[in-house]
This record gives C-alpha cells, sequence and structure tokens, in this order.
C-alpha cells in the first residue's frame, strides 16, 4: 500500500503504470488515458487525513517518480535499477560502481537505491552532497535478463544472468 503526501509547495508527484500482463509500461493514448487511469483505480484510491492511499492491483502496478532524474537527466522511478557510480570524498573523482534498485521509503517519504548486502542509501543525500553519480541502465520489472532475488519487498541479489555484474 502506497501513502502519498500532498505537500504545500504543490510538488508534482508522478507515476507510471507497468501492465503485467502484456509486460509493458502503459503510455498515454487514445485507449488509455487519464480517464482510464482513474477508472482503474476507482475504489482504490483512499483520501484519508489530508493524505491519498493507493493500493495496488494486481493486473497494474503503480510505480512513483522518486524526486531525481541520472546523470543522462532521465527520470528516477520505483524499481529502476541503477549503476552507482560513487565519488572519492575532496577530489570528485569517481570510484567504486555499484548496481542497485530504485525505491521509495514510505515511512519517510525519501528515495533510496538499495545495493544488495550493502543496504539502502538516501539517493537525495548523497545526490546532493555530490558524493553519487547514477545512471538508470535498466528496470526491474522489464528485463528478465537480471536476476533479483527478492525477500518480501527487499532485494537480496541482483546479477545479470549471463554476464555478472
Amino acid at each position: 500500500m502506497k501513502e502519498v503526501w500532498i505537500s504545500e509547495n504543490k510538488s508534482k508527484i508522478k507515476f507510471r503504470i507497468w501492465d503485467n500482463k502484456n509486460k509493458r509500461f502503459i503510455v498515454n493514448s487514445e485507449t488509455f488515458n487519464k480517464n482510464k487511469v482513474l477508472e482503474l483505480y476507482s475504489g482504490l484510491i483512499d483520501f484519508q487525513n489530508d493524505a491519498i492511499e493507493i493500493k495496488q492491483r494486481e493486473d497494474y502496478h503503480l510505480l512513483q517518480f522518486l524526486f531525481c532524474v541520472d546523470k543522462n537527466n532521465k527520470e528516477v522511478y520505483e524499481g529502476d535499477i541503477l549503476k552507482c557510480q560513487w565519488k572519492e570524498w575532496g577530489t570528485g573523482e569517481l570510484k567504486k560502481i555499484e548496481y542497485g534498485v530504485a525505491n521509495m521509503d514510505e515511512e519517510n517519504f525519501s528515495p533510496f537505491v538499495y545495493v544488495p548486502n550493502k543496504g539502502n542509501f538516501n539517493l537525495l543525500y548523497y545526490l546532493k552532497d555530490n558524493t553519487l553519480e547514477i545512471e538508470i541502465v535498466d528496470n526491474s520489472l522489464t528485463n528478465e535478463e537480471w536476476e533479483i532475488d527478492k525477500d518480501e519487498r527487499y532485494i537480496k541479489n541482483l546479477t545479470r544472468r549471463n554476464n555478472g555484474i
């Protein structure tokens, strides 16, 4: 269950939708537009205590924009697989490369990247601090080339099936 707070500064909260049956993202078209989205999520959106609660559906998966962009200016959404290049403190020289999956911390409403066997890293903190450079390399829903071991809602392992990382 997702809970979205409407901020006073009217920050734009955006989502994209994954179609589980057809294995693709849904784009705005004549057959799928804002009215269709409202119809699909009718009864699953609940307004309470100045917040919106959105329950997930089995056939569609709602992925939230995480309020940051990668080094190519692509918007980062939940489920994006990120190439994380950590920078040397002080010099800014790119050092260690790790891969992780972008997600939203629902309790603190802050975006993070989960790096298997390392933990969660607050994206906004490290991006603002300029100690991390990220690049979207894939999405965990779109490409079966990535092998993702999940333990409840956390990813334990993330590897490319043929090449390794």
